[in-house]
């Protein structure tokens, strides 16, 4: 069984994170105060299984999921998948206007990033 364990933001979410690792490999309950990124983060799990940017929910006259979530050149979102045996990471960025992914045969390390 595949399931998403972590995701990482970096430089992400309009200029507003900087470096966050939530981490998804349990039952998870998002609680908070308005704009503390709960909808932030769904809206990336929600990109993640269905990779739809249309119908996120998004209003057409907020910023688009590329222009919100890839603000800059070092912008990114990793998210580590886990298989019955191993890990694994898929890297969005945006390239040229759009979003890309990249993917890595390893389970998500700082050190790469950094």
């Amino acid at each position: 069984m595949k399931y998403l364990n972590k995701i990482i933001f970096i430089n992400s979410a309009d200029k507003s994170i900087k470096y966050a690792e939530v981490n998804l490999d349990g039952n998870v309950h998002f609680i908070g105060t308005q704009g503390v990124g709960k909808s932030t983060l769904l809206r990336a799990i929600l990109f993640f299984y269905n990779a739809d940017k249309q119908k996120l929910g998004i209003p057409r006259e907020k910023k688009t999921f590329d222009e919100y979530y890839f603000p800059f050149q070092n912008s990114y979102i990793v998210y580590e998948v886990q298989t019955e045996n191993e890990l694994f990471c898929v890297l969005a960025f945006k390239s040229q206007g759009r979003v890309a992914f990249r993917f890595f045969d390893s389970a998500y390390d700082k050190n790469s990033f950094y």
